[in-house]
């Protein structure tokens, strides 16, 4: 009996003999094969091939063959990019997932729409490049991403991933957008704050740029004469620069985000991770994100962590000197220092506690530690 197949061009039974041969030229990059093959059936250009409902497109994307994909994206038509595999994954979110720049420009030059498109779990194409840290790829998709298309869980998550990973302009537009996403959860239960605060490196110290200003000026001052056209490739003009612009933009960020913690309730801090946020920075020696966020925040300083231990307490119990200095040098009413924590221990007991910490783990030896 002869079997019956659907549109998909595979039988009742999910096979696709017919298909083996194309795929496995699509595989191996061979591109006379599959010419041939389409000369005689032009339809399979459109249709998934595999039992998992992937197109040729999506193969020759998992395989790496950019000629391929550039030679099946002039073939096939906008709907045909539109396709997504049996777990919701066109071939741009395939490309977005692998970091290929150059196949990801090639599909949207013909439909700018995939851009929109999620997978099963709503993640769109500029969400899965920063996931994967490919920030080049990340910003280029975000350039052709409408804001309308981010919400929910995927904007948060695209915010937080993009402060992770330093793509800064993409947190600050997202942002300047909607200042609430600063203590909106994202996919891992963690907000946009959460992210900054777990990242100290994202604040270089202003010592380090002033330092970076007057090498670059007394060798630039000494050198003009002898070698004008490498002043600028050697001394890096270019990366004092682009520290400059990061840093405005982290402040533009730190700014929006204070905004938004001073307008908000107790519960919305909560699930904005500002608590947590606050001493995971105060562990990990972030100065800059404590003192901006206390300073504009004074209660903060009677929040506590999930030890019942306030600021104060937290910075003693990690040798973070700079932090306590900081904020006790503050001009706002300063809360009880001797409170207990859950375990009846006040801040002379953190002081003689040998906690892990950034401050500690860059002395050597327990005598100096103490």
């Amino acid at each position: 009996m002869t079997t019956k197949r659907n549109l998909a061009g595979r039988d009742n039974n999910g096979h696709f003999d017919q298909y083996k041969e194309f795929v496995k030229g699509v595989q191996l990059g061979s591109l006379f094969h599959v010419q041939l093959f389409l000369e005689d059936h032009p339809n399979a250009k459109n249709e998934k091939i595999t039992a998992q409902g992937k197109t040729a497109l999506h193969i020759a994307v998992a395989a790496g063959h950019e000629n391929i994909v550039e030679k099946l994206v002039v073939l096939m038509s906008e709907e045909g990019l539109e396709i997504q595999d049996d777990d919701g994954w066109t071939a741009l979110a395939e490309t977005a997932f692998a970091g290929n720049y150059r196949m990801a420009k090639c599909m949207l030059t013909k439909n700018t729409r995939l851009v929109s498109i999620g997978n099963v779990d709503g993640r769109l194409p500029v969400v899965l490049a920063i996931e994967g840290g490919y920030k080049e790829l990340a910003c280029f998709l975000f350039s052709h991403t409408p804001l309308k298309d981010l919400e929910g869980i995927s904007v948060a998550t695209l915010c937080t991933k993009a402060i992770y990973t330093r793509t800064l302009a993409i947190a600050l537009n997202l942002l300047k957008n909607d200042r609430h996403l600063a203590l909106a959860p994202g996919k891992e239960n963690v907000s946009p704050l959460y992210a900054l605060a777990s990242t100290p490196n994202a604040f270089p110290s202003e010592n380090q740029l002033v330092f970076w200003k007057r090498w670059i000026c007394s060798l630039q001052a000494e050198l003009r004469q002898l070698v004008p056209s490498l002043v600028n490739l050697v001394f890096g003009i270019k990366d004092l620069y682009e520290m400059k612009v990061a840093d405005f933009r982290r402040g533009m960020i730190m700014s929006y985000m204070c905004n938004v913690i001073e307008m908000s309730n107790d519960e919305e801090r909560k699930t904005g991770c500002v608590y947590t946020a606050v001493f995971r920075a105060i562990k990990d020696g972030n100065l800059e994100f404590v003192y901006k966020i206390v300073s504009r925040n004074p209660d903060l300083l009677r929040c506590k962590d999930d030890k019942g231990r306030t600021i104060f307490p937290s910075a003693v119990l990690y040798r973070q000197t700079k932090i306590f200095s900081l904020i006790y040098g503050l001009h706002v009413k300063l809360p009880k220092v001797y409170s207990q924590d859950c375990f009846n221990n006040n801040i002379l007991h953190m002081a003689g506690m040998l906690e892990a910490s950034a401050q500690l783990n860059c002395i050597p030896g327990a005598a100096l530690q103490m």
